[in-house]
């Protein structure tokens, strides 16, 4: 399923955008996100990259990689394996680095090994 980019979305994305690729005027003077409103052009195009990079990365969270490309810094992810002829496994789960190991470890903090992995879903929306 395709999604659709939220306006807030798509703002929030093109304002952090400008702060990380600062513009600036003829004259010298930076450029940000609000400012943009005097240059319609330019605040259009950084909202249409903003929608493509948003939609593109909501695509990448329905797709399993190898388990060799998934971050390695504690970040919580999907994992994924097949085990015995049984029906895929999936926990979620994060790679840990102690002093001697390195490991996949699930949510139930067991020693995982996965073959497979995905980033998490988005969090449902919605009161908290």
């Amino acid at each position: 399923m395709t999604h659709t980019p939220t306006q807030a979305e798509i703002e929030a994305a093109a304002r952090a955008a400008f702060k990380i690729m600062p513009l600036a005027t003829e004259s010298g003077d930076a450029v940000d996100f609000d400012d943009a409103e005097d240059w319609p052009e330019l605040r259009e195009e950084m909202m249409r990259m903003a929608r493509a990079a948003i939609t593109a990365a909501y695509a990448v969270r329905d797709r399993w990689e190898p388990i060799e490309t998934a971050p390695k810094d504690g970040t919580n992810i999907l994992l994924g394996w097949f085990k015995d002829g049984e029906e895929p496994q999936v926990v979620s789960g994060w790679f840990e680095a102690g002093i001697a190991d390195y490991r996949w470890i699930d949510c139930f903090n067991e020693e995982a090994n996965p073959t497979h992995w995905s980033p998490l879903p988005s969090p449902p929306e919605g009161e908290r």
